[in-house]
Order: structure tokens, then C-alpha cells, then sequence
């Protein structure tokens, strides 16, 4: 049976660990409002600049703690030298990084951004401090995580969280239609909850560096490292391809499309979460080597929620966001959302895909395949940006969606054999796409409001006929709980 304790603190370490998404939205619209276009797109620059620095600087760090925890947990002296090391490096490494910045950092922006809109100083030191911070903070709450200590977590979270929109908020008021709120406001977040994790790191585990771990964590560290950074890459680097053959305008609008889209990840990620323990729960209990009606079920589940809440999201966005963000220059993304939107189709195959890559530790293949979905996708989106203008990127990103989901399947099934529903899984989802792709060309690149209503109900009817089983045994479940927990909790 599952305790309360349990519940407790998965409700708290996913509720939470969604509220970076939650700050980056909210604030979001106030920049919107407060902020010019051409600034907006500045800092959509300077935020990724300060992830990329925390990627660099953990170097997965954040990861191996994950695992080594459990491997030194019955050797608390071990453990403890272990998680000494980890923060000794994060601060040797974050130092260099910042002494490096500061002699060097003026040089290469203006190597990579000569017209000098996207500064050096302050505004990009403060970013890559950002970074720094960062990096410590997060991997101290991934140890939070791992030490079961929910509230700790829940509260240092929580409190980045409040500091974040207050500091940046207060700042932005204080100095309008500046960087000042944004870029000091999310440095002094990180730099006080950093000097937290570096106390509870120092007092718990002392810092210092053990070389005999060393060797260990670049090798366990290197593919995971390499992973994540492909991972900006595909996530990031459009804006700057942007940046570099466009204006600072466009890249807000591009950004602020994207952003606005930020629920669908979230729920799509809460989906994914979900599920994943099942999954790998029923690969050891059953050593299952080809897929089972009950691991199908998952994923059917997974579609159907795809397929109700993307076109919604395609429809809400254009009706809501103008009720709440009055800079008209930013609609100019109403016209590609549903392509936007339409690339998180796959995210049900996606996840089926990766699962055996994980569980049966392939993970070696994840720096290759995405290493080649990104190559494809950089290269289109410069190819792109030249025949389309923005939306030559919007393209780059749909199709790289596909790609890795197939390059995930190559991978997946050496050690998997898949036997699914085609009509569930491939068919009705593609069906969904080809209309859209349809009507978004038919309609000269711009469907209306009503167009998008239209899809909505043509794929919803589809789905209600495909999945009427399932859909069925949702609503008895339903009856029976005052809850909605649907076939998906079982």
C-alpha cells in the first residue's frame, strides 16, 4: 500500500519542481507588458546564456549524485567524502568560469555579437554568475531528493520561487523598460539560495576534494554532460540562429510563442513522470522484452490526452493571452502556434521510445541521436531562416520532433520489440497532423480562429470513436472515486 508519507512527497517534488516553469510564465507577462520588443528578445538571449553555464559548471554532476548516493549509502564515510567532492568541484569550477568571464567574457561576446546589443556588461556577467549559483543550488536539491527530504526541498524551492518574482518584479517597477529587474532579479534569487546549499554542503558533508573520485565522475559524468548539452542546443540555440540573421524583435516573438505553450510541457512532462515507474516497474516484474496490453494501455492513455489538450492549447492561446498581454508586436506568433503546438504530438511516442533506452542502460546512444537531431535542426533552421524568415526555425523544430522520435525507435528496438495499435498510436496522430499542416498552407500560412475550432472537433470525434473503450473505462472509474484517476492509475 502506498503510505501518506509517499503521497507527501511526490505531490511536493512535482508540484514544485514545476515552479521554475510557473516563474518563467508569470514573470513572462509582465515583461511582455513592461518591457520593449527588441528587450524581450535580449533577454530570451541572456536567460539560456545562463543555463548553458550552469550546464557547463555542473558538468551532471546534479546526475551522478543520483546514483552514487545509493551506491555509497552503506558507507556513510564514503558517502560523505563522495558529496565533499561534488561541492568542492562545483565551487573550483564555478571560479574558474567566473575569473575566466571576467577577463575574457567582453571578448568574446563582442566576437559572437558585434553590434554590441547583447552586452557583456553587466547584463551577461550577471547571467553567467546566474549560472554559477545555479548549478550548486540544483544539485543540492537533487540530493534533497535523493536524501527523501521532502520539506527541505519544498521550501528552498519555494523560496527561489518567491525571491525570484519579488526581486525581479520589484526591480522592474523600480526601473522600467530596463534589463535591471529580470537580469539582477534572478541573479540575487540564485546567488542567496547558492550560499544556503554551500552551508548545507559545508556542515553536512565538509568540501574538499578527494582525487580518487575523480577519475570516476568525468567518466560517469562525460555522456550524461554531453546529453544535456545537446539538449540546449536543441532547445536553445534557435534564438540565437535568430539573433545572429534576424533582429532582436524577432527573437522575442519566437520566444514568447514558445513560452506561452509552457503548460502543455508541463502537463506532457507530469504524463511522463507518471508513467515512467510503471513502465519500469513492469519491465523487472514481468522481464518483458516486447510490449504487453497493460504497458499499451499507458501510452494510449498518453495519446488520448495529447490529442484533447494540443488543439486546445491551439485555441486558447490567441483567445487568452491578448486579455493579459496588450504589446501587439508579440501576436505575430498567433500564426505559427499551431505548428508549435502540433511538434508535442509525438511526446507519447517519444516517451515510449526512450524507456527501454534507459532501463536497459543504452544511454551511451542518447549523445548520437540527439547529436544528429541536432545538426539537422541547427543546419535546417539556417537554411530556414534565409527561405521563411521565423518561420524557417518553426519548421526546424517540427521536424526535429519526428526525427528524434524515429532516430529513438532505431535505437529502442536492438533490445525491445514493439507491438502496438497503429491506428492509437501512429495513424489518428498523424491523421491530426496532416490536417493541420493542411490548413495551415491552405490558409496561406494563417488560419483563423475558426479553422482551428474546426480541428478541434474533427479530431476530437476521432478520438472519441478510436478510443471509446478507453474512454468508457475512464468515466467508470470516475463513478466509482471522487477523484478522475482513469485507467492511467492502474
Amino acid at each position: 500500500m502506498i503510505s501518506k508519507k509517499f503521497f507527501k512527497s511526490s505531490i511536493i517534488y512535482s508540484v514544485i519542481g514545476a515552479l521554475p516553469l510557473a516563474t518563467s510564465f508569470i514573470l513572462l507577462l509582465f515583461y511582455a507588458n513592461l518591457l520593449s520588443t527588441s528587450d524581450l528578445g535580449l533577454l530570451a538571449l541572456y536567460i539560456p546564456i545562463a543555463f548553458l553555464v550552469q550546464i557547463i559548471v555542473n558538468f551532471a554532476m546534479d546526475t551522478s549524485i543520483g546514483v552514487h548516493f545509493f551506491e555509497f549509502k552503506d558507507q556513510p564515510e564514503k558517502l560523505k567524502q563522495y558529496l565533499g567532492t561534488i561541492a568542492g568541484l562545483l565551487l573550483v569550477i564555478g571560479l574558474i568560469f567566473a575569473l575566466f568571464s571576467i577577463f575574457s567574457g567582453n571578448l568574446v561576446f563582442k566576437s559572437f555579437w558585434p553590434k554590441q546589443d547583447l552586452k557583456f556588461y553587466p547584463y551577461g556577467f550577471l547571467s553567467i554568475l546566474t549560472g554559477i549559483c545555479n548549478s550548486f543550488f540544483k544539485t543540492y536539491t537533487n540530493l534533497l531528493i535523493n536524501q527523501e527530504r521532502p520539506d527541505r526541498y519544498f521550501w528552498m524551492n519555494t523560496s527561489t520561487f518567491v525571491m525570484t518574482i519579488v526581486f525581479s518584479l520589484g526591480l522592474l517597477f523600480l526601473f522600467p523598460h530596463t534589463l535591471i529587474g529580470p537580469i539582477w532579479g534572478r541573479f540575487l534569487a540564485s546567488f542567496v539560495n547558492s550560499v544556503i546549499a554551500y552551508y548545507f554542503f559545508k556542515i553536512e558533508f565538509g568540501i574538499r576534494i578527494y582525487v580518487s573520485f575523480l577519475r570516476g565522475i568525468f567518466i560517469f559524468c562525460l555522456p550524461v554532460f554531453l546529453f544535456i548539452f545537446i539538449g540546449w542546443i536543441l532547445s536553445s540555440l534557435d534564438r540565437f540562429i535568430i539573433k545572429a540573421m534576424m533582429q532582436s524583435s524577432d527573437v522575442a516573438i519566437y520566444d514568447f510563442t514558445v513560452k506561452c505553450i509552457v503548460t502543455l510541457e508541463f502537463i506532457q512532462s507530469g504524463l511522463s513522470v507518471a508513467i515512467t515507474p510503471k513502465i519500469f516497474n513492469l519491465f523487472k516484474e514481468q522481464d518483458l522484452k516486447e510490449s504487453t496490453v497493460e504497458m499499451n494501455r499507458y501510452f494510449n492513455g498518453f495519446t488520448i490526452v495529447n490529442l484533447f489538450i494540443v488543439p486546445l492549447m491551439v485555441i486558447a492561446i490567441p483567445l487568452i493571452i491578448p486579455l493579459l498581454v496588450k504589446n501587439h508586436e508579440l501576436y505575430k506568433g498567433f500564426s505559427f502556434v499551431g505548428l508549435l503546438c502540433l511538434g508535442f504530438i509525438t511526446r507519447s511516442l517519444y516517451t515510449m521510445y526512450s524507456l527501454p533506452i534507459y532501463y536497459f542502460k543504452m544511454t551511451k546512444l542518447l549523445p548520437v541521436i540527439f547529436g544528429i537531431a541536432a545538426l539537422f535542426q541547427v543546419s535546417f533552421s539556417i537554411f530556414g531562416i534565409r527561405e521563411f524568415g521565423l518561420l524557417g526555425v518553426v519548421y526546424a523544430g517540427f521536424l526535429s520532433k519526428f526525427i528524434q522520435v524515429f532516430l529513438l525507435y532505431l535505437g529502442s528496438r536492438r533490445v525491445f520489440v514493439f507491438k502496438v495499435n497503429r491506428i492509437k498510436q501512429f495513424y489518428l496522430p498523424l491523421f491530426y497532423v496532416s490536417i493541420c499542416l493542411f490548413s495551415f498552407f491552405a490558409f496561406h500560412k494563417n488560419p483563423g480562429l475558426w479553422v482551428y475550432c474546426l480541428q478541434l472537433i474533427i479530431i476530437y470525434i476521432a478520438v472519441i470513436l478510436v478510443f471509446r473503450k478507453e474512454l468508457l473505462q475512464m468515466l467508470e472509474e470516475a463513478k466509482k472515486s471522487k477523484y478522475f484517476p482513469g485507467f492511467l492509475a492502474r
